[in-house]
């Protein structure tokens, strides 16, 4: 990948192995979308975001893979890790909105976080504040009026401080996403 650590490789391999057992231990997950976009996850975090920049995960259900990213960055230790999923844990199964500062909103409703980030990025531009918002959404988010919405907004509003990611995996809750609609 562009711009990554040439030691991403052995990184990429340590994370997925952290984010398999921590899915294992809590014995739910959705570990395709999670591993489908680890990797962008990694190197958004490791060799592209920078102090004004903000990333929102638009495809809340992985979320595991946010947190074994934020691991890996030593935002989160293996004890957090290991209350995913679990009672009273920051580590929900959705992104909890606030209680990390790489956290800015609660996402998994499918086609909110694209029209969220947009808002975001405007907001910025018209309080002159610098930074780049990122923004990764799945494919099959693609098939959510919100979705488009919010890149019709983004677009309309010539938003060139928002960049958006698509995890193009195929999959979505029910099926491939070239099956659906159809």
């Amino acid at each position: 990948m562009p711009n990554c650590p040439p030691e991403f490789e052995k990184l990429a391999r340590t994370v997925r192995r952290r984010l398999l057992q921590m899915h294992h231990e809590s014995g739910v997950g959705h570990i395709g979308g999670n591993l489908s976009c680890l990797d962008a996850l990694l190197c958004l975090h490791h060799a592209v975001l920078q102090k004004d920049d903000v990333f929102v995960l638009s495809k809340g259900h992985s979320v595991g893979a946010l947190y074994a990213t934020l691991w890996s960055t030593g935002r989160l230790g293996e004890d957090d890790l290991r209350s995913f999923h679990g009672e009273q844990t920051y580590l929900a199964a959705h992104p909890v909105a606030g209680w990390l500062p790489e956290i800015v909103f609660a996402t998994g409703s499918l086609g909110h976080g694209l029209s969220l980030s947009a808002g975001l990025a405007l907001s910025r531009r018209l309080q002159e504040q610098g930074g780049q918002v990122y923004c990764v959404c799945s494919d099959g988010e693609w098939q959510e009026g919100a979705t488009w919405e919010g890149l019709i907004f983004a677009h309309h509003h010539k938003l060139d401080n928002l960049t958006v990611l698509v995890d193009v995996n195929g999959l979505q809750g029910f099926g491939t996403t070239a099956r659906w609609p159809r």
